[in-house]
């Protein structure tokens, strides 16, 4: 079960906009997206009208999991590029019972990063679906 993950894409030293964290404990997701959106997400909730379920996370959290972040590389810096714009990006994440994992890159990306950030691009849509706190 994932435990942790935080996400951070940055561009030109600011890393404000573009975040993701995702906190478990105690069977309530805590997640926050950005500055602007906020939720608490029981993982067992049953389904209310207008608001995300423990199974709307819990499909999430199996589409992460065929990201297989277990298989990315620790860093991810291109060979050929002189010219560094300020595109970086850091990723932590935790299962529970294991060490923390952290990843990060410079101008350079895993081969399955568009379908990873789509996913995490999911996590707003369902976020959104809940009451903020």
């Amino acid at each position: 079960m994932l435990e942790y993950l935080k996400l951070e894409l940055c561009t030109n030293l600011s890393c404000d906009s573009d975040s993701w964290e995702i906190k478990e404990k105690d069977g309530l997701y805590d997640i926050n997206i950005g500055r602007r959106i906020r939720a608490r997400i029981p993982s067992d909730e049953p389904e209310k009208p207008n608001h995300c379920t423990g199974a709307d996370l819990t499909e999430w959290l199996q589409k992460l999991e065929n990201i297989h972040l277990d298989e990315w590389e620790k860093l991810y810096t291109p060979f050929d590029v002189i010219y560094m714009d300020g595109k970086s990006w850091s990723l932590k994440y935790r299962y529970q019972g294991e060490k923390e994992v952290r990843i990060t890159g410079e101008n350079a990306y895993p081969g399955n990063w568009k379908k990873f950030i789509g996913v995490m691009k999911e996590l707003d849509d369902i976020v959104e679906k809940n009451a903020k706190i």
